[in-house]
């Protein structure tokens, strides 16, 4: 879900799909833009609200290749 109204610098929530508070952290981009574009770095975090171990890991890094 994205808000409307949003444009760059303005603090904004990251939320979970259940409306749980993730993180604090500032637009780089407005609502508009992040909808036509559909991927790339929308928010830089500032502040991580939700606790460690709250949900478990998904994101892995890839490993590395050897050759």
């Amino acid at each position: 879900k994205l808000e409307t109204g949003i444009e760059p610098g303005d603090v904004v929530a990251i939320m979970t799909l259940k409306g749980e508070a993730v993180a604090l952290g500032r637009a780089l981009m407005s609502s508009e833009q992040m909808l036509e574009v559909g991927y790339g770095l929308a928010v830089r975090t500032e502040r991580v609200i939700m606790r460690r171990g709250t949900y478990p890991r998904r994101w892995r890094a890839r490993p590395r290749s050897t050759g």
